[in-house]
């Protein structure tokens, strides 16, 4: 008696297939790009998570399996040191895996918060603060006076919820939305089973 092969499902990487780990390795490349494709004219610290965490969201929400918002976060990482971006060379990675990696965990740990869009609106602003954290270290690094770093990071807290907030809010109108399930089911669902 012959195996159907093709009902199979081979996990390749962090619990994802072939196809959903491509997907998400293109979701993480969107991520990095789109601080340069996208241009938002706002001097506000934490305006460019409206875009990279939209996408790190809907990335999230739409694989549930494995480990998406971490392999996403890791590819945009990469890409944002290879491209120069940012101002603390390799400590640039952590600005987009960590956020990535928290996601992952939230939603693994708390699955209850992938129901309500508020819930996830919460946890990408929470995600998107941990941003902060990276940038307090690099501060630290860089040896910044505690006074001046400490002043940066209190004001930038503000914009970062809100910014963390929309982004989340609008990853899960996008996931939601009747176009984007019709998409998901022509790409073979994309991690919904």
């Amino acid at each position: 008696m012959k195996e159907n092969t093709s009902r199979l499902t081979i996990n390749y990487l962090w619990g994802l297939s072939l196809k959903e780990s491509i997907a998400v390795t293109m979701l993480g490349t969107i991520m990095a790009l789109s601080k340069f494709a996208i241009r938002i004219p706002l001097d506000i610290p934490g305006h460019s998570g409206i875009v990279w965490m939209t996408v790190l969201t809907v990335c999230c929400l739409s694989f549930k399996k494995g480990r998406a918002g971490t392999l996403a976060g890791v590819v945009a990482g990469g890409l944002a040191v290879l491209l120069g971006m940012g101002h603390e060379g390799i400590l640039t990675f952590f600005k987009y895996s960590l956020p990535g990696f928290t996601m992952d965990m939230l939603f693994f740990l708390l699955p209850i918060l992938r129901k309500r869009w508020y819930c996830v609106a919460i946890t990408a602003t929470f995600c998107h603060l941990t941003k902060l954290l990276v940038n307090y270290l690099a501060g630290l690094i860089l040896n910044l006076p505690m006074s001046f770093l400490i002043l940066g990071i209190k004001v930038a807290i503000i914009s970062h919820f809100f910014f963390g907030f929309i982004a989340g809010l609008a990853g899960y109108l996008i996931t939601n939305h009747t176009l984007f399930k019709n998409v998901s089911k022509i790409l073979g669902e994309g991690g919904r089973q």
